[in-house]
């Protein structure tokens, strides 16, 4: 074997091992920061379920007077809208993110407003999971609106 072939052959076993390293520290990473976001969730439920349980008296029963919406930053315990507050919503005629809000946040139950907010400036989104909870209780329900 010469010289250069030998040193390919070295440089090449090199190459390998550093990639598999590397492979491996990505997969073991990626795996511990899964774990340690199914952890945090699991901890945040648990402490929002603890939290929406006190609150549990006067929200009435869940699936009529309020429902929960789960997303991946915690638990929102919403109530029914009044109908006056949907009525003025719907006669707006507009869904802006104001029309939205003005809907959606006296609903919310928990967390309290700032803690709300807090979820919002995270996920933003999460604004329009809970109008859609707040409109199903309001009796909206997509399996009856949708073109068959």
């Amino acid at each position: 074997m010469t010289y250069m072939t030998k040193r390919q052959e070295l440089e090449a076993r090199i190459e390998a091992a550093n990639k598999a390293a590397m492979e491996l520290a990505a997969a073991r990473d990626s795996e511990i920061d899964e774990l340690l976001l199914q952890a945090e969730k699991a901890e945040k439920y648990l402490a929002d379920d603890i939290a929406i349980d006190k609150l549990r008296p006067e929200l009435g029963i869940e699936g009529r007077d309020y429902k929960i919406v789960e997303t991946d930053l915690g638990k929102i315990a919403v109530a029914r809208s009044g109908s006056l507050k949907f009525q003025r919503y719907m006669d707006a005629g507009k869904s802006t993110a104001t029309a939205v809000r003005t809907l959606v946040n006296p609903c919310v139950k928990y967390p309290n407003m700032d803690g709300f907010e807090a979820l919002l400036e995270t996920q933003p989104f999460i604004l329009m999971l809970v109008a859609d909870a707040v409109s199903e209780l309001a009796g909206v329900r997509a399996d009856k609106i949708s073109p068959k």
